[in-house]
């Protein structure tokens, strides 16, 4: 798919990730579940005040200004991706049970955890990639998409398909990574410890990975396979162990 044909399809397929997959999903949650709304608007609230209002200010305005964290990002690359990674799976994983532990006693069903994850993963994909996409479409808009796609270096379809590609698996890791806090809540103690430690555990690896393995060369698509892959075994895991726990 070539020129502005391809440009307007990986647009419209971003939008419809970003913004149209989590609000499909929740409402088929609620219709086929019911009681799906809170968590949805719970977990995209959890996203909100884990990230945006604690996390990025931290890294982008308070530790900079420190010694230490220059040195880690200047001089040691991969220290300093696995200080993001893990403290992106810290303060999310953290939220995420706090927000279940004492907001959702009446809403811990596997739907419930997978409408959360929806509602997280949503508002992370509206913010980091819908919302430049709506402007991405104005510009095509108004100036021809020919033109914007030399103004941004050559876009193409599969560069801004992307973005799209990346959110959705990201939304798909989001609902598993609740998935897991939710079971941790639900058991408590000892082993509801060692289920939020692998979540955060598991997130952090999934994040840091990004500059490792770009730092090898894998890239694009590739890259995107490898994180598919991860959400695959996750997925298996979790599968596994609701099987197991029928029994």
């Amino acid at each position: 798919m070539s020129g502005g044909v391809g440009i307007y399809a990986g647009i419209f397929w971003n939008i419809a990730v970003c913004f149209g997959l989590p609000a499909a999903g929740v409402v088929l949650l609620h219709r086929k579940k019911k009681r799906c709304i809170r968590p949805f608007f719970l977990g995209a609230a959890t996203f909100l005040v884990s990230q945006v209002l604690i996390r990025i200010p931290l890294i982008n305005m308070v530790l900079p200004k420190t010694a230490w964290y220059q040195n880690l990002r200047i001089n040691h690359p991969f220290g300093y991706w696995i200080f993001l990674g893990m403290t992106a799976g810290i303060a999310e994983e953290t939220a995420r049970t706090a927000a279940m532990y004492f907001f959702m006693k009446k809403n811990r069903r596997w739907p419930d955890a997978a409408a959360f994850g929806l509602g997280h993963g949503g508002l992370e994909a509206a913010l980091l990639t819908g919302l430049s996409s709506l402007n991405l479409l104005a510009a095509c808009v108004m100036f021809s998409s020919q033109t914007v796609s030399g103004m941004y270096g050559g876009l193409s379809f599969g560069v801004v398909f992307m973005g799209g590609l990346e959110r959705f698996l990201a939304i798909l890791m989001h609902m598993e990574w609740s998935m897991m806090t939710m079971e941790a809540v639900r058991r408590g103690g000892a082993g509801g410890w060692l289920l939020w430690a692998a979540a955060v555990l598991l997130h952090g690896i999934c994040d840091a990975s990004i500059g490792f393995w770009q730092s090898a060369g894998v890239t694009g698509y590739a890259l995107e396979g490898i994180f598919a892959l991860y959400a695959a075994c996750m997925g298996i895991a979790i599968l596994v162990c609701k099987m197991r726990k029928r029994k």
